[in-house]
């Protein structure tokens, strides 16, 4: 029995002293683990003005200037009709989806029609063409618009288009001109 006992506390040792061996064999380490947490939308800042709305000049024309043409275009240039759209806080990679929506002068695709064009006060046989960046082919509305945020970014992206009046017929009149542009922002 003695024996037995010493065997068990012989094995019980070496067990022991084995174990302290593979502990001087280990490797600690820290694993840092990191990553963002964002909102499901960017920031919208509107011509440098944040929040989803804002109103942007187009500018005051002489009916002349469309020199009773149809299709002529007026305005654009300067402050006018400029429309700075900045998407801010997004994640890069994330893919937005812009679709521009008006309600369209009946005949003439993708003139965007006069608000209140039956009122005595609106001009007539004029509306808005949209065209982004330095395009001179209006924007085709209703049509969404894909766009990806740049990995690497700050999470900005800059789209920028220009509103211009368009005469829809030759015989513009004078009056209030304008016009109502709606927009739908979708993230994936």
């Amino acid at each position: 029995m003695k024996s037995t006992v010493l065997n068990t506390l012989g094995l019980a040792a070496f067990l022991a002293a084995s174990g302290a061996a593979q502990a001087q064999n280990t490797v600690a380490g820290t694993i840092s683990l990191y990553g963002r947490i964002y909102s499901d939308t960017c920031d919208v800042v509107i011509n440098g003005q944040p929040g989803n709305s804002t109103s942007v000049p187009m500018g005051n024309y002489p009916v002349s200037a469309f020199n009773n043409t149809t299709g002529t275009t007026v305005g654009g240039n300067g402050v006018n009709g400029q429309i700075e759209l900045s998407l801010a806080n997004c994640p890069p990679g994330q893919k937005v989806f812009l679709q521009l929506n008006a309600k369209e002068v009946t005949d003439y695709p993708e003139a965007i029609e006069l608000d209140n064009a039956n009122a005595s006060d609106t001009a007539k046989n004029v509306g808005i063409h949209l065209y982004e960046g330095d395009s001179s082919t209006p924007m085709v509305l209703g049509r969404r618009r894909d766009y990806t945020i740049p990995q690497g970014s700050s999470g900005s992206y800059e789209l920028y288009f220009t509103a211009k009046y368009v005469s829809t017929k030759s015989n513009v009149e004078a009056g209030k001109a304008d016009a109502t542009v709606n927009y739908t922002l979708t993230y994936q």
